[in-house]
């Protein structure tokens, strides 16, 4: 698991490091929009980003690529959600 991003990393112009930011749309089935992310801030809370919260939870992403010769890449999700509930 990745370790927290410090909060003054975060107010930087120039950012050494990327966050990534995952959002769930699951409104077609009655299941609401569900943001979150695998890092947080220094204090153990949210990350804000354009004034939306995307809580903590354990989650890494792999294979996401764009290419342009027309296969479609593969990419998996992997989601460790012990104690979390989802929920709209």
């Amino acid at each position: 698991m990745s370790t927290p991003v410090p909060h003054g990393e975060l107010q930087k112009l120039a950012q050494e490091g990327v966050i990534e930011l995952f959002t769930l749309d699951a409104s077609s089935v009655h299941g609401g929009v569900h943001r979150f992310c695998g890092e947080r801030e220094s204090d153990g809370g949210a990350i804000t980003f354009n004034g939306i919260e995307y809580p903590f939870v354990p989650i890494k992403g792999e294979g996401f690529e764009w290419n342009g010769d027309g296969t479609l890449p593969r990419p998996k999700i992997t989601v460790s959600a012990l104690n979390a509930v989802f929920y709209s």
